[in-house]
C-alpha cells in the first residue's frame, strides 16, 4: 500500500469529548479518519458523495430529517475504505 500524507486537519463538526474526526484530499478524494486510530482505516469519499454526506450530517445536527435516498450502484464505487 502506498503511503499517503494529506495535509490533515481536524473536522469542524467533532467535539472536545474524543469523539473526533480528520479530513484530508488525495488525488480528488475526500479521506476521512479517526483522529484517535490514526493509523486505522481511512475512508475515501468523492467530492460530490462527502457533500451529500456532510449535508445529511449538518440537517440531522439541526433537527432537520434529511430527504430519503438510497446509493445506487452507480454511487457504490464512489465510497471507499481502505
Amino acid at each position: 500500500m502506498e503511503a499517503i500524507d494529506p495535509r490533515w486537519r481536524k473536522a469542524s463538526y467533532s467535539d472536545n469529548g474524543g469523539n473526533c474526526v480528520e479530513v484530508g484530499d488525495d488525488a480528488g478524494r475526500v479521506l476521512v479518519r479517526d483522529t484517535q486510530d490514526r493509523h486505522g482505516l481511512v475512508l475515501r469519499f468523492t467530492p460530490s458523495v462527502w457533500r451529500r454526506f456532510a449535508d445529511r450530517v449538518k440537517r440531522s445536527l439541526a433537527g432537520q430529517q434529511p430527504r430519503q435516498r438510497h446509493i445506487t450502484a452507480e454511487h457504490q464505487g464512489d465510497i471507499r475504505h481502505g
